[in-house]
């Protein structure tokens, strides 16, 4: 791949992006988080951030994985950074306000989770199915010792949940879900964000046969361990809703869409180089259109 240094000014020609919101009480934006719990220090940079965008008037959820090597505008920064930067300058509060300012999409409210978390999501909804390629196998294979040493800090478990076949269908438990989720080299960052959402895809689809009782106990299971700034009563108001978001359609994107970004290299860094008013079009029309 070919990548052509280039500086901040020449990055930033859209300048400090201010992108208009629109206005529309029918659209209710969750950001999801995913943050590496390997490190101790809580502020690194977030390892995933999927926008959940529920429409009620199109009766359609809306999956979006921002891709965290994203060149932008960091409001409160005062200046340009890969996007995963920003909570390492501000935390949650300052990944929301730059995600809003360069894309124009209001944040509603934000959800983050870690590695338990979502290893315990996956079991209590009996895994995933997937297939996978002897290359993924083997890449998939070295992240599930990540996974391992972090599960039980103990060398002697680092071969636990490993796939010990070929290439073929598999059904993943929540630990192997996650180092599939993780895992990058295979393809590149743009694979690892597509399988994330055929993850989410999937749990969201095995929810549809949960009797209200299970969602229930399945909420009440899960949501304790997320760190979130949802208050009581619109968890409560979000569950009570649940029988009818099972019946909207999921649909799946990625910002930058294709086509509409560049590899560059500014400071030193590999980035994405995006054509925000394309993106902003595209994002914009996914959630808020007809």
């Amino acid at each position: 791949m070919n990548y052509q240094p280039i500086t901040e000014t020449a990055a930033s020609s859209a300048g400090e992006s201010s992108a208009i919101i629109p206005a529309n009480s029918d659209v209710y934006n969750i950001l999801l988080l995913g943050n590496d719990s390997r490190a101790d220090d809580t502020s690194g940079r977030t390892d995933t951030m999927i926008l959940v965008s529920i429409n009620k008037e199109t009766k359609k959820i809306v999956l979006t994985s921002f891709m965290r090597d994203m060149y932008l505008y960091i409001p409160g920064h005062d200046g340009y950074q890969r996007l995963n930067a920003a909570n390492v300058y501000g935390g949650v509060s300052m990944t929301e306000a730059t995600i809003e300012q360069n894309f124009g999409i209001h944040i509603d409210r934000y959800a983050e989770v870690d590695f338990f978390t979502f290893i315990n999501a996956v079991n209590s909804l009996g895994g995933v199915d997937v297939t996978l390629t002897d290359a993924d196998i083997k890449e998939m294979n070295l992240k599930m010792q990540e996974v391992n040493w972090y599960m039980y800090h103990d060398d002697s478990h680092l071969y636990d949940h490993n796939i010990s076949g070929g290439a073929g269908d598999y059904h993943l438990d929540g630990a192997q879900a996650l180092a599939y989720c993780r895992m990058r080299y295979v393809d590149d960052d743009f694979g690892r964000t597509q399988r994330q959402r055929d993850v989410l895809g999937q749990l969201w689809g095995k929810t549809k046969s949960l009797s209200p009782v299970k969602t229930y106990l399945l909420m009440k299971n899960v949501l304790p361990q997320v760190t979130s700034d949802l208050k009581g009563g619109e968890c409560l108001k979000l569950l009570s809703s649940m029988i009818q978001l099972k019946s909207y359609e999921i649909v799946s994107q990625r910002v930058p869409a294709k086509g509409t970004y560049s590899d560059k290299v500014i400071d030193g860094m590999d980035v994405l180089s995006v054509d925000l008013p394309q993106n902003i079009a595209i994002l914009q029309d996914a959630i808020y259109g007809d």
